[in-house]
């Protein structure tokens, strides 16, 4: 009676993706930003003006990322404000709020292979394009910024 589980099939990375998407769209839509672990911080930068405060895109790759795979991140703009708050990922809401099939399981696993991915491409120089529903990651000779 003891039968083996058979494991679940990993799903397609497009549908982690996608997942991980809607959950860093609704974080910026509340001004908030998103760590991505071993890999970014994406958020907004707030700089006050007379006006009252402007919000502006901000995205750093971590160190770690960039010493594994020997890739930069792309200077974008001088640190003339303070970021907002952040929060790290959590793979427990990206699975439960965001998705309908998958598991935290699958999302850490899925977010570490996309990130695996992200920086063998951009390691070996090679061209990435990334369309997210808030912007578009995308590397070129071994340097990533966000559009």
């Amino acid at each position: 009676r003891g039968g083996q589980q058979q494991p679940r099939a990993q799903p397609p990375l497009s549908e982690v993706i996608a997942a991980i998407d809607r959950y860093v769209a609704d974080a910026l839509e509340r001004k908030r930003g998103v760590v991505l672990p071993s890999f970014c911080r994406i958020g907004w930068q707030v700089v006050r003006l007379r006006s009252g405060p402007s919000f502006r895109p901000y995205f750093q790759l971590l160190e770690p990322f960039c010493r594994s795979y020997n890739v930069r991140g792309a200077k974008q703009g001088s640190l003339d404000g303070e970021v907002c708050p952040m929060e790290e990922l959590n793979v427990s809401k990206v699975a439960i709020r965001f998705s309908s099939k998958l598991t935290k399981d699958h999302v850490f696993s899925g977010l570490r292979a996309v990130v695996q991915q992200i920086g063998e491409v951009a390691g070996q120089g090679r061209p990435l394009n990334v369309q997210l529903s808030f912007g578009k990651l995308v590397a070129q000779e071994r340097e990533l910024r966000f559009e």
